[in-house]
């Protein structure tokens, strides 16, 4: 029966092709290497304007039609309401069948959450996280959103990793390299400490007085470090041990430590 079938259907496609062969007049394509014209379907023109089909394009057609299964010209397949069930269930990928369907039409998915809800990632310490459920019934955690570690690489850069790279918890994040956030606080009177606010990075440097500064209280003139030290400027005044000459000091503010 079902040779039967793919010879009627090939039967028919010649039919229905043979006569729109005037329709593709205008979809010529010349084939030089073979010395025929293609309209664009498995109809073919030589030299003297003789229409051909080829026997391997009708085997190869043939070929394709037998392999199609019998049952996908039942009506029945499509018009049934489908009962689902869930077979072959692993961590990555279920497998939804329907019994009146037939193992054939078998379609293998991904696992996608349809629902979620906040729960507790236990893995050295304790995460915010998610379950997730999918429609097969499958349940896994992930984390709320990353959990950074910052790692020092050099002066410049600190890596950035997820704590929970390498688990189930963790989608997948790629670490990357970025510049330290550097904070200076004060630790002496004319020295300071430089920090990265994310990582361990640590550096003591002296203080560079370079921008001036007017205290709007006591009109003071100052030089000020980014660390927040200052050193007061004093107006010039004549040494007097020599009256061509002048001398100035600048006042060092005491630097008080918070502890």
């Amino acid at each position: 029966m079902k040779k039967n079938l793919a010879t009627g259907i090939i039967i028919a496609i010649i039919l229905i092709i043979i006569p729109c062969y005037a329709v593709y007049a205008d979809l010529v394509v010349d084939l030089p290497e073979t010395g025929l014209k293609s309209y664009g379907n498995i109809i073919y023109e030589d030299e003297n304007g003789t229409v051909q089909l080829y026997a391997e394009d009708i085997a190869f057609l043939h070929e394709e039609i037998m392999s199609i299964p019998d049952d996908i010209f039942d009506a029945g397949i499509y018009s049934h309401v489908h009962e689902w069930t869930y077979i072959d269930v692993n961590e990555k990928t279920h497998t939804r069948s329907c019994e009146k369907c037939g193992s054939l039409h078998n379609i293998t998915n991904e696992h996608k959450p349809i629902k979620s809800e906040n729960c507790s990632l236990e893995y050295q310490t304790i995460y915010d996280g998610y379950l997730c459920t999918c429609k097969c019934g499958y349940t896994w955690k992930i984390e709320q959103s990353h959990n950074l570690i910052y790692s020092v690489v050099n002066e410049t850069n600190h890596k950035v990793t997820c704590a929970l790279a390498g688990t189930g918890f963790c989608e997948g994040m790629e670490p990357y390299d970025e510049e330290h956030t550097l904070i200076k606080s004060p630790e002496s009177n004319d020295t300071h400490v430089i920090k990265c606010d994310k990582c361990f990075f640590e550096k003591k440097d002296e203080c560079n007085f370079i921008k001036e500064s007017v205290d709007e209280i006591t009109g003071e003139k100052r030089l000020l470090c980014e660390c927040g030290n200052y050193i007061v400027e004093q107006d010039l005044e004549p040494d007097p041990g020599d009256d061509n000459s002048v001398s100035a000091n600048n006042l060092i503010i005491p630097y008080e430590s918070e502890d």
